[in-house]
């Protein structure tokens, strides 16, 4: 679900859970789980919530945000392991071929781990890895 909108202290728990599900675990965590039985959680906003457990809106607003952000961060980004091996990384992301055309790995080398397809070339691990999921990501992988 990709929305340009921000959380607010002004809006409705429900609002929040409703357009952002990925703050669902920490305003359970914040608030309790009368939040979800209450049925004032439609019309209580962040703010009357957070002064009712003596929390800051502004920090309970940050907090959220960026579990909404690290969240979307992890479900967008590749996920390219040091221990796949260089076929199954081109398999799941075909756009990463480029990568591998570079450091000139021939394909009787498909079997080779990531891992040790950096040693064998003389890469970092962590380099090649960024690459390789940079690659993908710009591909839509």
């Amino acid at each position: 679900m990709a929305t340009t909108q921000t959380i607010r202290p002004d809006m409705p728990i429900g609002d929040v859970i409703g357009q952002f599900p990925e703050t669902l675990e920490l305003i359970y965590h914040l608030f309790g789980g009368g939040c979800f039985t209450c049925p004032m959680y439609r019309v209580e906003t962040l703010a009357q919530a957070a002064a009712a457990h003596g929390l800051d809106p502004q920090v309970v607003v940050a907090r959220l945000q960026e579990a909404v952000q690290q969240a979307r961060q992890e479900h967008s980004a590749p996920s390219i392991t040091a221990d796949m091996t260089v076929n199954d990384v081109l398999t799941a992301y075909p756009a990463t071929w480029e990568v591998f055309s570079r450091l000139e790995l021939e394909h009787a080398q498909g079997d080779l781990t990531i891992s040790q397809a950096a040693q064998l070339k003389g890469r970092h691990v962590a380099a090649l890895l960024d690459e390789l999921r940079a690659m993908a990501s710009v591909a839509g992988g």
